[in-house]
């Protein structure tokens, strides 16, 4: 049960307190640019308490008491803390209270009343307890309104409630053990989809000797806590069949992985609602339950200026409610184990529907709005500030540059998953362009795709940093990002290109999935190439800035200089210093340059090294030679 605090206020005053001017802060323009504030200092609140002001008194023993520890944190002495703001942003939300030190704003804390009657205090807004249980009674209702509003009331969001099943589904009806089931050609239903964190070792899957069993049934008992609470939410919100991807793909079957894999744009895409568990960093963990989810609520009731009593009440703001959630599907609730996992990114996206169950709440997305367990009016999502992708709100290739960004600062467990794991929505988004695909760069794009770089090294799944390498054994040409491990960006600007080039592709597809691994890629283009000696060299002055260079080295021919990005700084036999190089020009930028090597495999190939930055772009330029060059 909620941990609760009642304090018993001293003699009101009838006079309004000077200090926090009994809440009624003033405030400055309307709508969604309304904003109040008023600072307190945390000394003057005892003595406006002591003066008979029972909101100060309120407000000194809550925050005194909420800065005790949490998540592992220690506490905030009393001493250290200088002062209180109290903010108001939304006419309809909490009044937000920064706890400040004398160096820094360190701690939020929310002030509301429940929902009911219009509250006495216009910026103090209502908000919803927060229940213990993610299973309880209040979160699986709160959970099918949220659902029902988005069926009955969102005009973006998908309808569809009857599609295709995946050709493997958990029956999970209620009253029997769970059974792995195949489905019929076409078969028609609704089904939930599990979106979660894999884990270390010892994962409970389906894999060819276990298979029949699973058809058999699957004792409860011996399920995963995470799978049996995905299981739990089923049942309570009346849905038969779940999808969950260890248990629905045999995952020792190389054909059936890649042929499921291909699938999963249509699997999240369809499934009625995803369920997130945002809170579990295993299969093991379970994520109905919480510890965090015991919040402690200060309560004061009070006298307002309607008749009757009223409740006032302060928490720990949460981290992982509204405020928190990036605009973007993909980013999810930025604590959750969930947010650095790769294949996790176009689950997120894919869905039309998403139960996040975090550590401290229960909330929700679609492509219209997102709401949370702890407060009461929904975000609604204007066109700007998309949810989801949406064909209509970015031009194509910047969608996908930002999803790019976003997905390789994210962890694979095997980085030949670069392609496969972010195949749906390239599946997704190629139903709304005529532009071709080719690992994982578009048509539309090129040449400009070819100079991504390498921002910076990756991290494993157990969040070690590790130095950058190329995907081992072969899964993308090395002109594509997905050769390397790591985070990478693409060009945002499209400058002049050098002309002109003719430009062929050729990809081969490892499996069934076009979109995913690739057994061979070439590219065949009319190029502009400058032979160049690489050299190490120190960091230098580049640009009017001091750059760093991972592995100091520099680019040189007879009159022009550079400076080298590697594409990866952990293998060493990446660049050797002797061999031939060479610079292609792709524009007439500073950074439009990228550099070659001889192939190692294919005679009369090159194969990309890195990215130069150089200072005197056109002067390469008219220095290159056109000529025809395979990239692989």
């Amino acid at each position: 049960m909620l941990l609760n605090k009642r304090y018993i206020p001293p003699p009101k005053s009838n006079a309004t307190c000077q200090l926090c001017q009994d809440l009624h802060i003033p405030v400055q323009g309307t709508g969604k640019d309304h904003y109040g504030s008023l600072g307190i200092r945390l000394q003057d609140l005892p003595i406006a308490a002591k003066n008979g002001c029972v909101i100060c008194d309120f407000l000194w023993a809550s925050v005194t008491e909420l800065c005790a520890p949490l998540k592992g944190f220690p506490p905030l002495p009393e001493e250290e803390v200088f002062g209180i703001r109290l903010c108001s942003v939304k006419r309809d939300g909490p009044l937000i209270i920064n706890v400040l030190t004398e160096y820094a704003h360190c701690l939020d804390l929310e002030m509301y009343v429940r929902q009911g009657p219009l509250s006495s205090w216009p910026l103090v807004g209502p908000a919803r307890d927060v229940s213990t249980s993610g299973s309880s009674e209040e979160c699986v209702s709160l959970a099918m309104r949220w659902i029902d509003e988005c069926l009955s009331q969102h005009g973006a969001c998908a309808k569809e409630t009857n599609p295709v099943l995946p050709s493997r589904v958990l029956d999970v009806t209620n009253g029997k053990d769970p059974r792995l089931r195949i489905t019929g050609n076409q078969e028609r239903g609704k089904y939930l989809a599990l979106s979660h964190c894999w884990g270390g070792k010892g994962h409970f899957k389906t894999e060819l000797s276990s298979l029949q069993k699973r058809i058999q049934g699957i004792p409860f008992a011996e399920i995963p806590k995470t799978f049996q609470d995905a299981i739990t939410i089923c049942r309570l919100l009346g849905v038969d069949s779940l999808w969950i991807d260890s248990l629905c793909i045999i995952q020792d079957s190389a054909n059936d992985w890649a042929e499921q894999a291909a699938q999963m744009s249509s699997i999240y895409a369809n499934a009625f609602v995803t369920i997130s568990a945002d809170g579990a960093a295993n299969s093991s963990e379970g994520f109905l339950a919480n510890k965090l989810r015991n919040i402690k609520v200060h309560r004061l009731s009070i006298t307002g200026s309607h008749s009757g009593k009223e409740e006032l009440c302060i928490r720990r703001k949460g981290s992982s409610g509204r405020d928190s959630f990036s605009h973007h599907a993909w980013a999810g609730p930025q604590c959750s184990p969930l947010a650095s996992r790769g294949w996790v990114l176009q689950e997120s996206v894919l869905s039309p529907r998403i139960l996040h169950f975090t550590t401290e709440e229960l909330t929700w997305e679609c492509s219209t709005t997102s709401q949370c367990e702890c407060q009461c009016s929904p975000h609604a999502f204007e066109a700007e500030e998309p949810l989801r992708i949406s064909i209509d709100n970015l031009p194509f290739h910047q969608r996908w540059h930002m999803l790019v960004d976003e997905y390789t600062d994210r962890q694979l467990t095997y980085w030949t998953d670069r392609l496969p794991a972010i195949s749906g929505i390239a599946q997704s988004m190629q139903k709304s362009t005529d532009s071709e695909y080719w690992a994982g760069l578009w048509s539309d794009s090129f040449p400009y795709c070819l100079l991504w770089r390498f921002l910076d090294r990756h991290k494993d799944i157990t969040g070690t940093t590790c130095t950058n390498k190329r995907v081992q054994p072969y899964h993308a040409p090395t002109w594509s990002w997905a050769s390397i491990t790591g985070r990478v960006s693409l060009p945002w600007r499209f400058p002049k290109v050098v002309q002109p080039q003719s430009l062929e592709i050729k990809c081969k597809p490892a499996t069934s999935d076009r979109f995913g691994s690739l057994q061979s890629g070439e590219l065949i283009m009319d190029g502009f190439l400058v032979e160049i000696a690489i050299k190490e060299r120190d960091d230098r002055e580049f640009l009017g800035a001091k750059y760093h260079c991972f592995s100091k080295i520099a680019v040189e021919n007879e009159s022009l200089s550079a400076k080298l990005v590697p594409d990866v700084d952990g293998e060493e036999d990446e660049i050797i210093l002797d061999d031939r190089h060479w610079a292609l020009a792709v524009t007439e930028d500073y950074d439009g340059m990228i550099a070659l090597r001889a192939s190692s495999y294919r005679m009369g190939a090159y194969e990309r090294i890195g990215i130069l930055d150089i200072e005197k772009p056109r002067q390469w330029v008219d220095i290159a030679l056109k000529q025809r060059i395979v990239i692989v």
